[in-house]
């Protein structure tokens, strides 16, 4: 007679969704390791508006949580035809009653913005010169006596656009980049802040 596995083994279920649609694509299963790794994974990929993560173009994890014992949950769910449901609200129904935890999203408020950085704000006048962190040589002065703008080689740029040109492209926060007197221009809003 054979013995039967009673392992108990602890695991993630999450949904995938159509973007356009809503509808549920998918319910699968992974492990507490492999989740972690493929949200980190996904993540650094890229991190949509609506608390969702892209897996692929047109497809984003909706929704996920952790659970005891899995395996008998995912098994329920394919019995009742769930895995394959177009409504994400039946699948949370289900896995919330089965003593699941949600686990993403964690928090589906959207973070508030930090305020705009402006120089007036950190005492900075016109004329003031701020030094690049990654090369000392490239130096750029405030443009205009209250705004966020610079100076550099002739032409005026946002803190930000600067840096993004000065390194071809992407999204940079300019303040974490140049420094006033050797302090960093964040630290100093830090320091107002405070």
């Amino acid at each position: 007679m054979k013995k039967r596995n009673t392992t108990v083994t602890e695991g993630i279920i999450y949904v995938l969704t159509d973007d356009l649609s809503g509808r549920v694509v998918s319910v699968s299963l992974a492990s507490e390791r492999t989740f972690e790794h493929f949200l980190r994974v996904v993540n650094h990929y890229k991190e949509p508006a609506e608390g969702r993560v892209e897996v692929k173009p047109g497809y984003s994890i909706a929704y996920a949580v952790r659970i005891k014992d899995y395996a008998p949950v995912y098994k329920m769910l394919q019995v009742f035809g769930l895995c394959n449901s177009k409504s994400l609200s039946d699948v949370r129904e289900v896995l919330v009653k089965a003593g699941g935890t949600e686990i993403y999203p964690v928090d589906r408020t959207p973070k508030p913005r930090a305020e705009r950085l402006t120089f007036s704000d950190l005492g900075l006048s016109h004329g003031a010169m701020l030094r690049y962190t990654k090369d000392s040589s490239v130096v750029c002065t405030v443009f205009g006596s209250s705004g966020a703008k610079v100076m550099y080689k002739d032409r005026i740029y946002s803190l930000s656009g600067l840096v993004q040109a000065l390194n071809g492209g992407g999204h940079w926060q300019g303040g974490r980049y140049f420094t006033y007197n050797g302090c960093r221009l964040t630290d100093m809003r830090k320091e107002r802040d405070a």
